[in-house]
């Protein structure tokens, strides 16, 4: 029997997508002729921070959340709307201002040092700032004290993974959506999935143009991803599950220190497959 959840959570989804749909093209049509564009891997100029279009959708798209969700669940989806337009707004300003010069952990504390502050670094205390906030905001109540670091430490370490995946056209969409669906079939009658199916339905509208190399969701879309997700995990899995997304986040984050992430999924013949899959193959 179907749920009520996955009913809503297919409606949100449709919702996503067909909002963004209609404003894509046009949306990128204003990126473009606001001169709002940057070199991708390739040299090619296209249009930058088209994640925003995500935060649009789905804001499009909130109203439902008025007839479809109730009770706790309606706190839950003024959290996620916060969440996602602070992480949107706070890549978006990398995404105007950053130089990319520094990147990385250390080459933002290096910045610091260097009396050089970037915008990376405001984007990486503010993130973690955020998730502080965001953490206490979900676990207000006696007993819920200790689960306040680990919450705060996925949802910053989170948004900082599909950052370092948004490297290539199509990656971090690819692993959003793949992540999403698991994550939905665990726990399709979990309320909460209903922000994961809108957010993926938003991205599936978008990520064709971002797959061919016609846009770039800059940091405004990874954030974004990486904040939804990290806030699903927060309110879905368990104290060992969270711990387990945890550690596998922070190996990613300290392999991409020393090794490029793009050279080891290139010499993975599965990875380098799933990588490509839906990218023009005359770019690599």
């Amino acid at each position: 029997m179907v749920s009520d959840v996955s009913v809503t959570a297919a409606v949100l989804l449709a919702a996503g997508y067909g909002a963004v749909s209609l404003i894509n093209k046009s949306m990128l049509d204003i990126i473009t002729s606001a001169g709002f564009c940057k070199r991708n891997y390739t040299g090619r100029e296209i249009p930058t921070g088209a994640g925003v279009i995500f935060y649009l959708g789905a804001t499009a798209a909130s109203p439902l959340f008025l007839f479809a969700l109730s009770g706790r669940l309606t706190q839950l989806s003024s959290l996620f709307l916060f969440t996602l337009t602070f992480y949107t707004l706070l890549g978006l300003m990398d995404d105007c201002w950053g130089d990319g010069k520094y990147r990385g952990f250390k080459g933002h504390i290096k910045s610091l040092i260097e009396g050089r502050p970037t915008t990376g670094a405001v984007k990486a205390l503010g993130g973690g700032l955020a998730a502080v906030y965001i953490s206490l905001l979900n676990n207000a109540g006696p007993g819920r004290l200790a689960i306040i670091p680990l919450d705060a430490l996925a949802l910053a370490l989170s948004v900082n993974t599909y950052n370092l995946l948004d490297l290539r056209p199509g990656r971090a969409g690819k692993v959003y959506l793949a992540t999403a669906a698991v994550i939905i079939f665990l726990f399709s009658t979990s309320p909460p999935v209903v922000f994961l199916a809108l957010t993926a339905g938003c991205l599936a509208a978008y990520l064709p143009a971002d797959l061919k190399g016609r846009a770039m969701m800059g940091d405004a879309g990874a954030n974004a991803l990486g904040a939804v997700m990290g806030l699903s995990v927060i309110w879905l899995f368990s104290v060992e599950a969270k711990l387990a997304y945890l550690l596998t986040l922070a190996a990613v984050n300290i392999i991409s220190e020393k090794y490029s992430l793009t050279g080891i999924i290139a010499s993975n013949r599965m990875l380098n497959f799933l990588d490509m899959l839906g990218r023009n193959r005359n770019e690599n």
